[in-house]
Formats: structure tokens, C-alpha cells, sequence
């Protein structure tokens, strides 16, 4: 009969397994902080969007009421994006004021 049979775990295997466990936290952990911080830079790029629009819905509004077509011989003639045929200054700057406002958020938040 053999009197050397082994009970437990040795060392060697013990470390193994420590440092499995060790790198799987680890990468949980970078992932929950990567997802954090997505989830921050979703969230600011979602108020810049909220506040742009507030911002150019204020402003459609005050240069519809001031009726202001200065600069513009035919304003009829400009598609603001739907089916009647009425001007909207403030549709035909969204894109690019938008895409301001998010450069600039977003270059703030980096600093």
C-alpha cells in the first residue's frame, strides 16, 4: 500500500490559481472603468446635443418673429430638411453649430 497519497493543493498550484483569479479581476475592473468613462463622455456629448437644440430653438424662433431675411434674396428657395416651404435659419446651421458646440465640449473635458 501506498502511504504517499496527496491531500490539498501544492504551491506551485496555489500560485496558478492566484494569479488567474488576479488577472481576471484585473480585467473586470479595466472594463468597468472603461465602460465608466464611455459612458461620461456619452453622457456630456448627450447635453451638448440637448443644449444646442434648446439653444437654436430659441434662436428659430426669435428670427422668425423678427422676420429677419437681410442676407437672403429668396428665402423660399432654401430646403430646411422638410415637406412645406417655409425658411428656417435656424435648420440650416444645426449641423454645424452642433458639431461646434461638441468640439468644444469635448476638447474642455480633455484638458
Amino acid at each position: 500500500m501506498s502511504a504517499n497519497t496527496q491531500q490539498g493543493f501544492s504551491l506551485v498550484e496555489l500560485m496558478i490559481a492566484t494569479a488567474l483569479s488576479l488577472s481576471v479581476i484585473l480585467l473586470t475592473t479595466q472594463f468597468a472603468l472603461v465602460s465608466h468613462r464611455n459612458f461620461q463622455v456619452n453622457s456630456a456629448h448627450q447635453e451638448v446635443m440637448e443644449s444646442g437644440w434648446t439653444a437654436l430653438h430659441f434662436l428659430r424662433q426669435d428670427i422668425q418673429l423678427a422676420d429677419y431675411w437681410s442676407c437672403i434674396e429668396n428665402p423660399g428657395g432654401i430646403y430646411n430638411g422638410s415637406n412645406n416651404n417655409a425658411y428656417s435659419p435656424a435648420l440650416s446651421i444645426t449641423g454645424k453649430m452642433i458639431q461646434a458646440l461638441i468640439r468644444v465640449t469635448l476638447s474642455r473635458s480633455s484638458e
